[in-house]
């Protein structure tokens, strides 16, 4: 009889250090929103934020639970600290507040969308983006609009003209007088052929009223300085009906 051994096998194995590495800290850049009646208050963080707007069913929308920012029910929801969806009605009693914080920040409104409240961009670079409207927008800078400019051509008339004139518009906006400087420089025009000198409110290729008449009943209100090739003008301290201000300042007139 054959005896049978069994051999035991045996196995060898290398240990190798087990480390652990600890992940890169990432955030969410993140708004918190408030709303007290039908005033909404939304507050940014430090990091670069883009807050929409948008209109939904009649109500105002938000993305910033769709960024997965903590606190929203939903992009209907407009208070982060409140249980349930709270609503604000897009109308005109709705008034939206931001405060971006730092940061390249922007703030993007769908087509009809009026926040009627403040935006503060705080740091950094800042965007508004009305890229969806299909209306003229009028936006008020006030005190932190800088120095405004135009080109002047006959392609601006209503309708255009062949005329070979040009000119270029430099203008400075004081908020709390209503009043702005500015200067004028017309090259293919004699001050003695000039019959109306003005500035409209309305988009460009509109005719639209005269918000302010330099040569009120044929009368300038500053000199018509000649030049070899025309006329510059300067006038300072002009008066401007507040109703009109936010149209000069978002660019909605023309000269």
């Amino acid at each position: 009889m054959t005896r049978s051994e069994r051999k035991a096998s045996s196995f060898s194995a290398t240990r190798l250090p087990l480390g652990l590495e600890r992940l890169e800290d990432r955030a969410v850049p993140a708004y918190t929103a408030t709303l007290a009646g039908t005033v909404a208050t939304f507050t940014g963080d430090a990091s670069g934020d883009t807050l929409t707007f948008t209109i939904d069913g009649g109500n105002l929308r938000h993305n910033r639970f769709s960024a997965g920012n903590p606190g929203f029910i939903s992009d209907l929801d407009f208070d982060s600290a409140v249980a349930g969806v709270q609503t604000l009605a897009a109308d005109a009693a709705a008034v939206v507040n931001v405060n971006a914080g730092d940061g390249d920040d922007t703030v993007t409104l769908g087509d009809g969308v009026q926040l009627n409240g403040t935006l503060d961009g705080g740091g950094g670079t800042d965007t508004i983006d009305y890229s969806a409207y299909t209306t003229p927008v009028a936006v008020n800078l006030g005190a932190n609009a800088p120095g405004l400019t135009a080109t002047l051509g006959a392609d601006q008339e209503v309708p255009p003209t062949d005329s070979t004139a040009t000119g270029s518009a430099t203008l400075t906006y004081n908020n709390t007088a209503h009043t702005f400087d500015i200067t004028v420089t017309v090259d293919g025009i004699a001050p003695a052929d000039v019959t109306g000198f003005h500035i409209h409110r309305g988009p460009f290729g509109v005719s639209a009223p005269i918000i302010v008449d330099f040569v009120p009943g044929g009368v300038p209100i500053a000199p018509l300085t000649p030049t070899a090739t025309g006329f510059t003008f300067t006038a300072t301290g002009v008066a401007l009906d507040p109703l009109h201000e936010a149209a000069l300042l978002g660019g909605v007139t023309y000269v």
